[in-house]
């Protein structure tokens, strides 16, 4: 176990061997549990400049994108195990989450609108905003 807390060079070869394994057909789930162990061992910070490095060697980032998978596997895990964060009117989290609602609504709306105005043709959104005469 200590060659995960101590050595730089073995946490890459298995961070190699990882994405050789996803390349050559290996599941999400067959990769995922070797990351997590590696990730309690060296954090995300490391991986990343693991990551870095590999590319930096001559990895195709193309390869090393095949672990987005995993890393988003090994994070949501996390995540589904917290509890939502509970904040009261007047905290910045939940003016920040309202202000997300409100501008969800607003999106929602003009999404409504273009495809309103995608559905006809341009002479029929003139007529409706400029009146049948001056559309002619």
């Amino acid at each position: 176990m200590s060659e995960l807390i101590n050595n730089r060079e073995y946490r890459q070869k298995m961070l190699k061997e990882m994405i050789h394994d996803l390349h050559a057909g290996h599941t999400v789930a067959e990769v995922k549990g070797r990351f997590k162990e590696l990730l309690e061992h060296v954090g995300a910070t490391e991986i990343s400049a693991l990551e870095q490095k590999l590319i930096e060697e001559g990895m195709p980032v193309a390869e090393i994108q095949r672990l987005c998978d995993v890393h988003t596997a090994v994070f949501q895990e996390s995540l589904d195990r917290q509890e939502p964060v509970v904040t009261e009117p007047g905290h910045p989290l939940h003016t920040l989450r309202e202000e997300n609602k409100a501008l969800s609504a607003i999106i929602s709306e003009i999404e409504k609108i273009i495809q309103s105005i995608t559905a006809k043709t341009p002479k029929e959104n003139l007529a409706k905003y400029v009146g049948d005469d001056l559309a002619q």
